[in-house]
């Protein structure tokens, strides 16, 4: 089990791995993030076993910049 802080309150919550690594993620890639760096993104991607990768061509919030886009997208990742 880990365990890996939240910006939430500072509260530790446990993963068990076992099942993280059975539960099927997807991740989108913010190519134009200055905060988190696509290559530390790789890295993520890497370590997380993502399976799904998709790229949005934004920055750290994609929320805001480009709202549509990310909403078609995560619309589609709900289906896979």
């Amino acid at each position: 089990i880990y365990s890996e802080y939240t910006d939430v309150g500072q509260k530790s919550v446990k993963y068990n791995l076992d099942t993280w690594l059975v539960i099927p993620k997807a991740y989108i890639v913010a190519t134009q993030d200055q905060v988190i760096l696509p290559g530390t993104q790789q890295v993520f991607l890497r370590k997380g076993k993502i399976e799904t990768v998709r790229e949005i061509r934004a920055g750290h919030l994609p929320m805001v910049t480009q709202p549509k886009e990310l909403a078609e997208m995560l619309a589609e990742l709900t289906f896979i």
